[in-house]
């Protein structure tokens, strides 16, 4: 109701309609970061990319159990990343 409300007024608060399209090019988008971050060994590359491919994996997997499992396993991998990033900086030499 409250959406009804500030479109007929024509406020838009900034909110802006973006396509399924637009969803599907960030979600390969983050998959090709992320795989560029691991050949690159730039693991800062890699948790943006995964989180680009979380936030729009919804978009690409139409059941929503399996967008939810993936969805795990996604977030699992950035706290692999994390782990990982943090005792490499933490045991380099200073």
């Amino acid at each position: 109701a409250i959406l009804v409300g500030v479109h007929a007024f024509d406020i838009d608060l900034g909110i802006l309609v973006v396509t399924k399209y637009a969803h599907i090019f960030v979600f390969f988008a983050g998959i090709i970061i992320s795989i560029a971050g691991l050949y690159f060994k730039r693991l800062d590359f890699t948790g943006i990319g995964l989180l680009l491919t979380q936030k729009t994996i919804d978009a690409v997997i139409v059941n929503p159990n399996a967008a939810q499992i993936g969805t795990v396993i996604i977030w699992l991998l950035i706290l692999a990343v994390i782990i990982y990033y943090s005792i490499r900086l933490s045991t380099r030499d200073k």
